[in-house]
């Protein structure tokens, strides 16, 4: 039995089409060139006519459960790339490619969302990524199209649809083999494409650089990202805006950069609760506030994936309030005394710290080349 027969039968509940795709099958818009009637019909249920893509979009528009809504769409999906290629078309076809892989990725998520909340092993997304990493392919290898008319027009949108789904799945070591991917291939200048690309392209290489401890790239990249995100018109826009800052804020504080108080308050009420306090203990020294409050917000800190970061300036506050502080109490230049550094803490707030603690310390101190001396 084959997908679209177990999927069941195309029957009459079409969704309303324009003038544009009324009529229309998907391989006539293909054959024409036809691009914004194209686009309604892979968003749509995929027109009349005999059509192996439109049957298979016929068959996700009526299908009872998400992951049989997926498994058609993914099919539909894998058919429509094969065709790309096959046809040979040329950067009219984007639109329709973009749109049919965001339905995807949607499709997916809502259908892992449904599997685990009935006990299942979510699936869905893994299978999409592949398809969607073939999109990838049909856009940055086009070898046929002159460049203005190229496909690879759409690389890195494809390639932004991917880290997403990466990012998703917890898999973003996957993001290498793209990235590498995406140098192998000649491509326009980054800065030639359309500025929502390379925004979203930027972020996604700044929270990379944030994983890798590579905080000045991750500085520059997200930076670039914010002075160029459009107007926070729309919940899209400001939930990514959102993400942006979860990642700046304290690659920003390590370079010793406060944000503005009214960046936070505008939009981002969450963001004011989860750093607020924090930058506030910052500023005064205080690093045994510092450690009750990373204490008391550490869920959701590692939840947005900064609490090894926000660990890592405590290394930083407690190197240059006691750390080196605590050479001053006895003159030493060259040499540091643990029994210093305990006297040092706990001037600075921590009244409970301990002296393994300290040894603890100065240990990921030196491991990180922040100090040098003697102990």
């Amino acid at each position: 039995m084959s997908l679209l027969s177990r999927l069941g039968p195309r029957n009459g509940g079409h969704v309303s089409h324009t003038a544009n795709a009324m009529g229309h099958s998907v391989s006539q818009c293909l054959e024409t060139e036809d691009g914004d009637a194209l686009l309604e019909l892979v968003l749509g249920d995929g027109g009349q006519g005999p059509d192996e893509i439109g049957d298979a979009l016929q068959a996700a528009s009526v299908a009872d459960s998400d992951v049989d809504v997926f498994t058609a769409l993914n099919y539909a999906t894998q058919l429509f790339h094969n065709a790309i290629t096959l046809n040979g078309c040329a950067r009219w076809i984007l639109p329709a490619l973009f749109g049919l892989n965001l339905r995807l990725f949607r499709c997916a998520a809502e259908a892992d969302d449904r599997l685990v909340a009935s006990g299942q092993k979510p699936r869905c997304l893994e299978e999409a990524a592949r398809t969607m990493n073939k999109a990838f392919s049909v856009c940055a290898t086009d070898r046929f199209n002159p460049i203005q008319a190229s496909r690879k027009w759409g690389a890195y949108y494809m390639c932004n649809m991917l880290f997403r789904t990466y990012f998703r799945l917890k898999q973003i070591n996957l993001a290498a083999n793209l990235i590498r991917s995406l140098k192998s291939v000649d491509l326009p200048a980054l800065e030639e494409y359309p500025i929502a690309h390379v925004v979203t392209y930027r972020y996604y290489m700044g929270v990379l650089a944030f994983y890798d401890e590579q905080y000045k790239r991750a500085q520059e990249e997200l930076t670039f990202a914010l002075q160029n995100f459009p107007p926070l018109t729309t919940p899209t826009r400001v939930h990514n805006h959102n993400l942006l800052l979860v990642h700046l804020i304290p690659v920003n504080l390590l370079s010793g950069r406060i944000p503005a108080s009214n960046l936070l308050q505008s939009h981002h009420p969450q963001l004011v609760d989860m750093y607020t306090d924090l930058i506030s203990a910052i500023g005064s020294g205080r690093l045994g506030n510092f450690d009750v409050l990373l204490d008391e917000k550490q869920n959701e800190l590692i939840r947005r994936g900064v609490f090894l970061t926000m660990e890592r300036f405590k290394l930083q506050m407690a190197d240059a309030k006691y750390g080196r502080g605590s050479f001053l109490i006895r003159n030493k230049t060259t040499r540091l005394d643990l029994n210093d550094i305990l006297l040092g803490a706990q001037v600075a707030g921590s009244d409970d710290v301990s002296m393994d603690q300290i040894e603890c310390l100065v240990a990921n101190l030196i491991d990180k080349v922040s100090v040098r001396h003697f102990v």
